[in-house]
């Protein structure tokens, strides 16, 4: 694998761990539960590919899978730190969003 491919695996690795403590202080099965509740074979997958990624090459897809993360993590960061009535209205529309993704 040419170095692109894998500094784009350690920037994507990266920001998902920093998101994911930012947002959930590390918990991934709590993250988990929020992305794709009522799935508990979900969470055992995205341990494996955590894993996975940390360790060796993955495939594209499964990048692609942490960006979907990445994006859902970034949305959360927001809404806590949210302090304006204008992002209401933004949320709804984000909401389906995510429901969309996360299917």
């Amino acid at each position: 694998m040419y170095s692109g491919v894998s500094d784009e695996k350690e920037m994507i690795f990266k920001k998902f761990e920093a998101l994911l403590t930012d947002c959930y202080s590390g918990n991934l099965k709590s993250f988990c539960q929020d992305f794709r509740q009522n799935d508990d074979s979900f969470y055992r997958k995205i341990q494996k590919s955590r894993l996975r990624i940390k360790t060796q090459d993955v495939s594209n897809r499964t990048l692609d899978d942490f960006k979907k993360y990445i994006f859902f993590l970034e949305y959360k960061k927001l809404e806590l730190e949210k302090k304006d009535a204008s992002f209401r209205v933004l949320d709804k529309k984000f909401d389906a969003i995510i429901r969309c993704i996360s299917k």
